[in-house]
């Protein structure tokens, strides 16, 4: 349920640093949310979370960022929150951070995501969705973070960035040229584990048994690809991964000024 408004300033961090990272931010949304086109929410508590957030664009008063409002053209948001446990009022943990916008035209849009130090509440990860729009929805097509995954067959084939989110970070917004070469380093990377796990034949599929009524699913089974399943799954990866490496190679720049109009690290991070 939600409260009433709450002061940042009364909020006790259990780490400084994440502290004056909330801050810092805070004072950013507060500067680029500037204008009538703005909608605001205060900081709330929604059970464990304490969070405000900032929209733009078509249905912005309903301050709701669910799935069909990130994915509509001409949309903008921020949000900014920390967690806490009601018994330790008023201090407060981790951070979580969301801002985007999407076109409304023919240029890119980007889907920002972070959180950190969010033990089991909401733990940590980072995304950097990069978008375009296509008919009415802005859709992803290229996705950064500090995880990256590949579908082949059903399974579900992942590899994590080897420095973790804040390294990962710095990389995407040192420079165009190390955003460059750290996303084609992550393609090359997962497209070699997709063949390492072809090679030793652990890309599964699954078969389903009859369905035998009454709402229970059907029993499935584990079955193993065919060599020559193997082998298209293989040339399906290498396209794919070769086209995302297509994307990064043409739109870098682009890609890496709009993360840094969006959040100017520099001074917000």
């Amino acid at each position: 349920m939600k409260t009433d408004p709450i002061r940042p300033a009364a909020l006790r961090f259990e780490s400084k640093t994440t502290g004056r990272r909330f801050h810092a931010l805070l004072a950013c949304f507060d500067e680029k949310t500037t204008g009538p086109a703005w909608q605001h929410q205060p900081f709330q508590t929604v059970g464990n979370f304490i969070e405000a957030t900032w929209c733009r664009g078509p249905n912005a008063d309903r301050l709701n960022l669910n799935q069909a409002f990130l994915e509509a053209p001409g949309t903008g948001w921020y949000r900014l929150g920390t967690l806490h446990y009601p018994k330790d009022w008023p201090t407060v943990f981790g951070l979580h951070v969301m801002a985007g916008h999407n076109p409304a035209g023919d240029s890119f849009g980007l889907r920002f995501w972070y959180a950190a130090e969010g033990k089991t509440v909401l733990g940590s990860g980072l995304g950097i969705h990069f978008t375009r729009k296509e008919g009415d929805r802005c859709v992803p097509i290229l996705l950064l973070g500090d995880r990256y995954r590949y579908q082949a067959a059903d399974s579900d084939i992942l590899i994590v960035a080897p420095g973790g989110q804040e390294e990962e970070l710095a990389h995407f917004t040192r420079s165009a040229e190390s955003f460059r070469e750290t996303a084609l380093a992550r393609q090359d990377a997962l497209l070699a584990e997709v063949e390492r796990r072809l090679g030793q034949h652990a890309v599964i599929r699954w078969e389903y048994g009859q369905y035998e009524g009454d709402g229970v699913p059907p029993p499935r089974f584990e079955k193993a690809l065919t060599p020559a399943e193997e082998d298209r799954w293989r040339q399906r990866a290498r396209q794919d991964l070769g086209e995302t490496r297509t994307v990064i190679e043409r739109h870098y720049r682009e890609f890496h000024r709009l993360l840094l109009e969006l959040l100017p690290f520099e001074r917000c991070w």
